[in-house]
């Protein structure tokens, strides 16, 4: 499934929104698989960044969780690749796979994040969880110039 939008209209990637009410999805403990939380493919070609706002809620009974989210891009919407962070000391660079954890419940605004590629998606899972899982709600906004 393709998400398309006008650029700067938010686009719902994980759970629903009617109206002024917001439904979270139901995270598991992994980004594959069952149930895994996984946004449709948003074309991106002629977007140079994006913001992404997330609203996680913890299962009943669980305080310590954390939800973690990653993003990936694609050029041909086959190939995918998840967006890195890079250290550089003494002229080394040090890449991670980039992840942002959520650490507890709310709502979060993500830093801008610039794009380089024509497709994206974002994945959700949680951690730390004893018996309940929580749920998370996120948009993204596509931020560039229309070709």
């Amino acid at each position: 499934m393709l998400g398309i939008a006008q650029l700067g209209d938010p686009i719902i990637v994980f759970g629903s929104q009617s109206l002024l009410v917001q439904t979270g999805e139901t995270l598991t403990n992994s980004y594959t698989g069952v149930g895994a939380v996984v946004s449709p493919t948003i074309r991106a070609e002629g977007v140079y960044a994006i913001a992404i706002d997330l609203t996680y809620a913890m299962g009943a009974a669980e305080t310590s969780n954390t939800a973690e989210v990653k993003i990936e891009g694609s050029h041909d919407g086959t190939n995918w690749y998840q967006f890195v962070n890079d250290a550089t000391s003494s002229g080394v660079s040090t890449i991670d796979l980039r992840e942002f954890k959520l650490n507890g419940e709310g709502s979060y605004h993500l830093p801008i994040i610039d794009v380089f590629t024509n497709y994206l998606r974002l994945s959700a899972k949680e951690t730390g969880v004893s018996s309940n899982y929580g749920t998370i709600f996120g948009k993204i906004t596509l931020l560039g110039s229309n070709k």
